[in-house]
């Protein structure tokens, strides 16, 4: 008897703080695949576990460890810690899927004109495909952001001899995660704000993070978004990045640049975990702004020093 009580005693000090999954948006996940059941589908989100809840799919994904995986485009290969989007493939191979999912974060390439959304669940969008999209050049240096500052002295734009185009996007505020004060790691309850600079507008705020209880976004103490806990995609020593998930909204008024403060607030552990000593940790990530406005295409010989999503070469 007082081996098992001991033994019993060592499983829970050793469990008690463990990072537990939570299965809210996953179970999203399943939810939309069965829409998509026995069809084609990437996933453009990062969680090692994407496989299994969209099981009843075709799926393939070019982030997370998911089996089998798709092969990405030499810009925008993912590593650890990164995010994925719409320009992530290459136009053929992503045009060789019928549906795709991805987060409804603003923080991402727009979608190919041949791709529309066809259902939401949570944080979760299902895109559906028509057709086949045009070919696209994606500029170095992207990676896991939506775009970059257009160089038309690039090795791109003379391949393309500037007579295709360029979808423009709005240039987004992007606050690495070392922005966080006092710290972008910290344990429940607890909290972390970076302040920054925007012009006047409306702004969708975007987050990477982890945490094991949830969180409340403000913008300049108001309460913007409701976080659930998530742990999907956390890598050991890549914490608090990954996938982009949205974070409210905010808007700057009036005609000059305001300071907006983001504070993130973690709710305190359950009452059973606080007796029994269990810690929660939040890990927060790359904070973004992305400004509401339409992706716009334009002559490339037009995009110099814009920010831009794509080229689309002429013929």
């Amino acid at each position: 008897m007082l081996f098992a009580v001991l033994a019993a005693g060592s499983t829970l000090l050793a469990l008690r703080a463990a990072p537990v999954g939570f299965d809210g948006r996953q179970l999203a996940l399943e939810r939309l695949a069965e829409r998509a059941a026995g069809e084609r589908l990437v996933f453009l989100g990062v969680d090692r576990f994407a496989g299994y809840y969209l099981r009843d799919t075709l799926i393939q994904s070019p982030a997370g460890f998911v089996p089998p995986k798709v092969g990405a485009r030499p810009q925008k290969a993912w590593q650890l810690g990164g995010a994925a989007d719409f320009d992530t493939l290459r136009t053929g191979r992503l045009d060789s899927f019928d549906y795709a999912i991805t987060t409804a974060a603003a923080y991402a390439s727009s979608p190919p004109p041949n791709w529309r959304p066809v259902a939401r669940d949570g944080d979760y969008v299902l895109w559906e495909r028509s057709g086949r999209g045009p070919t696209t050049l994606v500029l170095p240096g992207e990676g896991g952001d939506p775009g970059v500052i257009f160089d038309c002295e690039d090795r791109h734009a003379r391949a393309a001899q500037r007579r295709g185009t360029a979808i423009v996007l709005a240039e987004p505020v992007a606050l690495e995660d070392g922005a966080w004060e006092p710290a972008r790691a910290f344990s429940a309850p607890g909290g972390a704000s970076a302040r920054v600079p925007l012009e006047p507008g409306s702004w969708r705020i975007s987050l990477q993070y982890h945490s094991q209880v949830p969180l409340t976004v403000y913008a300049n103490g108001r309460p913007v978004a409701e976080l659930p806990p998530s742990l999907e995609g956390i890598y050991l020593a890549q914490e608090g990045r990954g996938a982009f998930w949205p974070a409210g909204e905010v808007e700057v008024a009036g005609d000059v640049p305001e300071d907006v403060e983001v504070e993130v607030r973690a709710a305190a552990p359950s009452g059973l975990q606080r007796l029994l000593g269990v810690e929660r940790r939040v890990w927060l990530g790359t904070l973004t702004f992305t400004a509401e406005a339409e992706p716009t295409e334009v002559p490339i010989g037009e995009a110099c020093g814009r920010y831009v999503d794509r080229l689309v070469p002429g013929r």
